[in-house]
């Protein structure tokens, strides 16, 4: 229920958290847990953040002033025709929307067979 009432999600990267943001086409931040088995973590939250739904951020190399930058980015207004909006985030978010359309199994398969064979 909480991520179906967020604009942008900063969460870990295991496989449930990457269903959820797929099922509620969620942007987010991911920040995979540095020390997950096989580097699982990092592995799920480069799938996102290859659609570009997503932006990941290892916590080895995270400081105050990258993950203020990054939301800076995010949430940087435009206006066009008199209208406020996010153009990062309206954008995270259209392709967190494309991510939905993979449905089949076999195409996910795919994909995450070819992150295992990189690493």
């Amino acid at each position: 229920a909480l991520i179906q009432n967020c604009d942008l999600v900063i969460s870990r990267s295991g496989a449930g958290t990457i269903n959820e943001l797929m099922e509620a086409e969620k942007p987010s931040i991911l920040i995979p847990y540095p020390d997950s088995k096989n580097n699982h973590q990092e592995k799920n939250a480069m799938i996102l953040a290859a659609s570009g739904g997503s932006v990941l951020i290892n916590q080895n190399n995270m400081s105050k002033e990258v993950f203020e930058e990054t939301l800076e980015r995010i949430f940087k207004i435009k206006s066009k025709n008199g209208k406020n909006y996010y153009e990062i985030l309206d954008l995270m978010r259209k392709n967190m929307e494309n991510n939905k359309k993979i449905k089949s199994k076999i195409e996910i398969k795919k994909i995450f067979n070819y992150f295992l064979k990189e690493f």
